[in-house]
């Protein structure tokens, strides 16, 4: 027994040494491994480098300066140590080291009107992408070019949300604005309406601590920030309306007043409106000259628009004589005014009141040869338009099919014809042009995709006020429509989507890596339809705060996950942004997390409609 117990005792301490001795040679061999690992490294030029073995397994750990010397530091340690295994280099937690500074840069027009934001962040660019995004949207009503780039190289931005602040605040009060961050400088460039404004915006800048703040905003006139005039003159058998804004101060030009001494019995209804932010427009001060030509030289029905950059003339005159007094007279306010765009569409009558068959006419191009059929009064005009069409097509030959009577009635088409032949025959391989009634059909097929859009354009301002342009072109490589979304795969897909509400953190806007994994999986449910999908992106807060805010921070909220899904490929026009602001009812306390939300859903049927009525309204 006594035997027994001995051997028993004897192999167990034989076991324990043994145990022992595994692992403090172990842990003796890792130790060497590293050391020979950290050396074979460091001699290889990465000091920055840790090497972890667990028995024959390595792992690298630390940061390197580009993706190429991730595998040129395992082979170092491969080399060193060859009885060591590796993980996969996916699996290492080597980084890129950053080093450089971000770089952003916003340029805007028009108070935020048109915004591009573009530069190079590091690990956080998403986050500041969507960020800066929400906030110049809400500027700019959602027409935000955002081009800002990621790289592992570049820092992060510490000072996200003093930027998108400060960036705002310029935007929103300057007719142009541009804002620059690099290499610790911050320069601001812009027009500002008082000094109060350009402070305010200095001390959010200095909120930044920049190295440097370079300050190029300048203090203008604030009247030149104050929107110009507008006059719209609409004439039907009832009289003339008067439609448009004045301007708010004392002395602007008494329109009714002009009207009606130009034309006393004349019966005037003034709807226009008073905009205190208004100054007088530049028609304004040759409105004694320009409405008496209109109202006598144009006949029947008219509209006439003096906007800011813009007049539109539509009517009817009696010969080429009255067309031209009436641009004669709009000619001193264009002296002045170079910037002005002119649109006079404007219908000749027939002088002999001709009542015969209408003209028509068909302009058929196939392999260089133009032929012209139809019927017109005088097809005088073929000569003149043989050198027209030659400066666009040299070779080009036409034929005149063109059928002459002389008591036909005229057609307004026909004097600009030459100038959209010589748009249509450079645009397109082969083509039809017929001109009926008050319809003009395109046919044939284009060179490019976009010059259907750009002939529809040429065609609209080259026939008179009411015809129609049917528009039948076609491209080879034009894309088949989008597919619509049948009924049960919509009411799969909106079941689908209540599945991923997209939470934010307290007083945040950023999408988070939970939100962005959410957004992800939104967007490929859209792509799997394979159908264009319009969808309503719904912004939420809780109810800690002004109310007022926590509205707006809600649609910036929803702006930035519709910035996200713009970043995987998923248009930023088919989704319209909504925001409900505070929302906690059904929510405990403990749980108000759930009311900071971004919630993505199908827009009704009857929200589309009505979107698309109130489009075609305006």
């Amino acid at each position: 027994m006594r035997f027994l117990l001995a051997a028993i005792l004897f192999i167990s301490a034989v076991v324990v040494f043994t145990l022992i001795a595994k692992v403090v040679y172990r842990s003796s061999v890792e130790t060497e491994f590293e050391r020979q690992a950290v050396a074979a490294l460091k001699s290889g030029g990465f000091e920055g480098l840790v090497v972890d073995f667990d028995q024959h397994d390595a792992r690298l750990r630390g940061f390197v300066d580009a993706e190429s010397d991730i595998e040129s530091a395992r082979s170092i340690v491969k080399a060193a140590i060859p009885v060591a295994r590796f993980p996969e280099i996916e699996l290492t937690q080597i980084a890129i080291r950053p080093t450089i500074p971000p770089e952003v840069r916003v340029e805007s027009s028009s108070n935020g009107g048109s915004v591009r934001i573009s530069g190079v962040l590091g690990e956080d660019g998403e986050g500041v992408k969507a960020l800066l995004g929400a906030r110049l949207a809400s500027i700019a009503g959602g027409r935000v070019d955002n081009e800002l780039d990621q790289n592992p190289k570049r820092l992060p931005l510490a000072a996200a949300n003093e930027l998108a602040a400060v960036t705002a605040e310029l935007v929103r009060n300057s007719t142009t604005a541009e804002v620059s961050f690099a290499e610790g400088s911050l320069t601001l460039n812009g027009t500002v309406p008082n000094d109060g404004v350009k402070e305010g915006i200095l001390e959010l800048a200095a909120m930044l601590k920049p190295e440097e703040i370079i300050d190029e905003i300048a203090v203008v006139d604030p009247g030149s920030f104050l929107k110009k005039s507008t006059l719209t003159l609409t004439r039907n058998r009832f009289g003339i309306t008067l439609g448009g804004i004045r301007a708010g101060k004392e002395g602007e030009v008494n329109v009714a007043a002009i009207l009606k001494s130009a034309s006393p019995s004349l019966v005037l209804n003034d709807r226009r409106t008073v905009g205190d932010d208004h100054i007088a427009g530049a028609w304004e001060a040759h409105a004694e000259t320009i409405l008496p030509a209109l109202t006598e030289h144009l006949h029947g029905e008219m509209t006439v628009e003096f906007g800011e950059d813009q007049i539109r003339i539509t009517g009817i005159t009696a010969n080429h004589e009255d067309r031209e007094k009436i641009l004669s007279a709009i000619q001193p306010m264009l002296a002045g005014n170079p910037n002005i765009e002119v649109l006079a569409d404007l219908t000749i009558e027939d002088p002999a009141g001709r009542t015969g068959p209408p003209s028509y006419l068909s302009a058929t191009f196939v392999d260089g040869l133009l032929t012209l059929a139809g019927r017109v009064v005088d097809d005088s005009f073929v000569t003149a338009l043989k050198p027209k069409l030659e400066s666009t097509i040299p070779d080009l030959l036409i034929k005149n099919t063109l059928e002459v009577k002389e008591d036909a009635t005229p057609a307004g088409w026909i004097e600009r014809l030459p100038v959209f032949l010589s748009e249509a025959l450079s645009r397109v391989e082969e083509g039809s042009f017929h001109f009926s009634g008050s319809t003009v059909r395109l046919e044939g097929t284009i060179r490019e995709i976009t010059d259907k859009a750009i002939l529809q354009n040429v065609a609209i301002n080259s026939v008179p006020s009411g015809y129609t342009v049917e528009n039948q072109l076609l491209h080879p490589d034009e894309p088949f429509p989008t597919p619509e979304l049948l009924r049960e795969a919509r009411a799969k897909l909106s079941k689908s989507l209540k599945q991923f509400p997209i939470y934010f953190d307290s007083n945040s806007e950023i999408v988070n890596e939970s939100g962005r994994e959410k957004v992800n999986a939104i967007a490929s449910l859209l792509k799997e339809t394979g159908a264009e999908v319009p969808l309503v992106a719904t912004g939420f807060a809780d109810n800690l705060g002004n109310a007022e805010y926590n509205r707006q921070l809600s649609l910036r909220r929803a702006t930035a996950v519709v910035e996200a899904l713009a970043v995987l490929e998923i248009p930023k026009e088919t989704i319209t942004i909504e925001s409900k602001g505070e929302d906690v009812s059904g929510v405990a306390r403990s749980e108000r997390w759930k009311a900071r939300r971004v919630e993505v859903s199908l827009a009704t049927a009857t929200a589309t409609a009505t979107e698309t009525e109130n489009s075609e309204t305006e």
